[in-house]
């Protein structure tokens, strides 16, 4: 399994009939970014790439 996935069982109907299934997800933390001492924004995202995400964000 990968780092930023993880099992979840879901239901679904297919063709009138519900059925259970066990599917990967993306794994999504909260990352708080914070800018001399004071929150700016705070982001769900992926874990992965993380540091790459808030220098874009500030970037832009």
């Amino acid at each position: 399994m990968v780092d930023n996935l993880t099992d979840w069982e879901v239901a679904h109907f297919l063709n009138g009939t519900m059925v259970k299934q066990t599917t990967s997800i993306a794994v999504e933390n909260p990352i708080t970014i914070i800018v001399n001492g004071k929150e700016f924004a705070t982001l769900v995202c992926s874990p992965e790439y993380a540091k790459e995400l808030v220098i874009g964000f500030l970037a832009s």
